[in-house]
C-alpha cells in the first residue's frame, strides 16, 4: 500500500499506474496488487494533483497584489532610470567594474525584466513566473552590493549625498531582498 504525505495530496494517474492496478483510491492511499519497478514507482507517484476540494491557486490579499504592483512598477521605473540618466550611476560604480557603463544598462535591463516579470500571471511565459522574476530580482540585490558597499567605504567621493543616507542604503538592501523574496512562494 503506497500513501501519500499529506492528506490534501493524490496519486497523478498514468497510463502504466492504472494498467498495473492501481484501482482504488481513499484520502489519498492506493493499493498495488502488481509490483512497480522504481521508474513506474515514480510515475506512479507523482504528487502534482491536488484534491478536487483543494483550492489549486489560493488567493492572496488585496494587499498582496498591492505589493506585488508596487513592487514592479518600482523596479521598471528604476529601470528605465538606468537608460535615461546613467550619468546618475557612473560615479558610485567602483573603480574595479569593468564596463562601468555597459553594467549600468545591463543592471536596468534586468530592473524592468524582473520588474514586468512579477507584474506577469503565472503560466504565462513560465508556469511560476512572478517567482522566477522574484528570483532574479533577489539576486540582482546581491550583485548590486558591491557598489553600496564602495559608497559606504569610499563617502569621500559622494559629498552631495549625505553620510547618512550613503550608510542607509546597504542596509535598505535587506528590506527590499525580502520583498522581493516575499513574491517567489505561491
Amino acid at each position: 500500500m503506497l500513501r501519500a504525505p499529506s492528506s490534501n495530496a493524490l496519486w497523478v494517474f498514468v497510463p502504466s499506474c492504472q494498467s498495473k492496478g492501481f484501482d482504488r483510491i481513499e484520502e489519498g492511499v492506493h493499493t498495488r496488487p502488481a509490483a512497480l519497478t522504481n521508474r513506474e514507482k515514480l510515475a506512479c507517484m507523482t504528487l502534482s494533483a491536488a484534491r478536487p476540494e483543494a483550492k489549486q491557486n489560493p488567493r492572496h490579499s488585496n494587499g498582496y497584489y498591492v505589493g506585488l504592483a508596487f513592487m514592479g512598477l518600482f523596479y521598471i521605473a528604476s529601470g528605465i532610470n538606468h537608460f535615461r540618466s546613467p550619468q546618475t550611476y557612473l560615479p558610485v560604480m567602483p573603480q574595479y567594474i569593468p564596463s562601468p557603463l555597459l553594467m549600468i544598462y545591463i543592471s536596468g535591463a534586468a530592473e524592468i525584466l524582473g520588474g514586468i516579470g512579477v507584474l506577469v500571471p503565472n503560466g504565462f511565459a513560465f508556469p511560476r513566473t512572478r517567482a522566477f522574476a522574484g528570483w532574479g530580482l533577489v539576486a540582482l540585490l546581491i550583485a548590486v552590493s558591491p557598489v553600496h558597499i564602495n559608497m559606504c567605504l569610499h563617502p569621500e567621493n559622494f559629498p552631495q549625498i549625505p553620510l547618512w543616507a550613503i550608510w542607509l542604503r546597504l542596509p535598505l538592501q535587506l528590506p527590499l531582498i525580502a520583498w522581493a523574496w516575499y513574491y517567489t512562494r505561491p
